[in-house]
């Protein structure tokens, strides 16, 4: 009997602390929703967020919506298009690269990227890239990029074929 009153306690104890564990669980997803949604609410947010720690997903959700014009809302399957926030970390991983000799900041561009433009890329080297001395223009700046490149899906080979090869776009460059 009292192997079974200990028995009891254990148990009683395993689901009090496994409620609290939950319910503390529940009162932070409670609180993130709360603190997103207040920058939702007065427009300062608008995307989908994920908290996770040690690989447990622990606050999942969606806000606002992937196309206003159509209205489509966010979900966790929405797409975003990244922009500029990969260079900090394309620099670094090229600087790691470089430390493990497996690339040289000095060689010329176009030994990584044959079918960019060779004229140019023979010589610009990938540490004038990091640099931001290349003399390269922003593509984005061309007065047809919004309109017949920035909404479509293009591959690297491809970007770099049509964006960084041809005559007539990189002569508008200059």
């Amino acid at each position: 009997m009292k192997t079974f009153i200990n028995y009891i306690k254990l148990l009683f104890i395993i689901s009090i602390i496994i409620f609290t564990s939950l319910a503390r669980s529940q009162d932070m997803q409670t609180e993130m929703a709360h603190f997103i949604q207040g920058f939702h609410d007065y427009k300062q947010f608008n995307g989908n967020v994920l908290v996770a720690k040690d690989g447990k997903v622990l606050f999942e959700k969606s806000y606002g919506y992937a196309n206003f014009e159509w209205d489509i809302k966010h979900s966790e399957k929405s797409k975003f298009r990244i922009g500029s926030i990969t260079k900090q970390f394309t620099a670094m991983l090229i600087l790691q690269l470089a430390q493990q000799g497996k690339l040289k900041l000095d060689e010329p561009l176009a030994t990584h990227l044959p079918d960019y433009r060779q004229d140019i890329a023979a010589k610009i080297t990938l540490r004038q890239i990091l640099n931001h001395t290349s003399g390269l223009s922003n593509y984005t700046q061309l007065k047809t990029f919004r309109d017949e490149y920035s909404k479509n899906n293009y591959s690297v080979d491809e970007f770099i074929r049509l964006l960084c090869s041809d005559d007539s776009i990189v002569r508008t460059w200059h």
